[in-house]
């Protein structure tokens, strides 16, 4: 019999999902979006600064399309050094994937707000546990 351990750690649950790119036509239906993992959303939310002034959404968009953009094997399609000039691809298909993989990552306003709400210790004060933020509804 299987432990609850190795069932968890056996579980496929970073979803994954045909991207729909047509302004990218010699890449469109070859690209995936994948669920981030626990450590790529605590990078995510590491790269959100307190001061809301200093956020650079262009870079942020950006990251999370680095991190959840998949081919169909699963593998990573872009690196960190692709941010320079991903944030200065057409605004709406960065954007548009960027969008689908917060749901996938449960990133939306309405999601983080639904989790907070729950959170057993409900803290007026983020904590390293925090959800991170999410990008602001454009």
């Amino acid at each position: 019999m299987t432990s609850l351990r190795e069932a968890i750690r056996a579980a496929d649950d970073r979803t994954q999902e045909p991207a729909a790119t047509p302004e990218w036509p010699d890449v469109d239906g070859s690209l995936y979006l994948k669920a981030i993992s626990a450590a790529e959303r605590i990078a995510v939310s590491n790269r959100i600064p307190d001061d809301e002034a200093a956020r650079d959404i262009a870079d942020e968009l950006a990251f999370l399309v680095i991190k959840g953009t998949v081919d169909e094997a699963g593998e990573q399609v872009f690196d960190d050094s692709d941010a320079g000039w991903l944030r200065d691809k057409s605004g709406a298909v960065v954007h548009r994937l960027a969008r689908r993989l917060q749901e996938l990552a449960g990133l939306t306003n309405s999601q983080v707000e639904d989790e907070r709400k729950n959170s057993p210790d409900s803290q007026t004060e983020p904590s390293p546990t925090s959800s991170p933020e999410p990008l602001p509804e454009q």
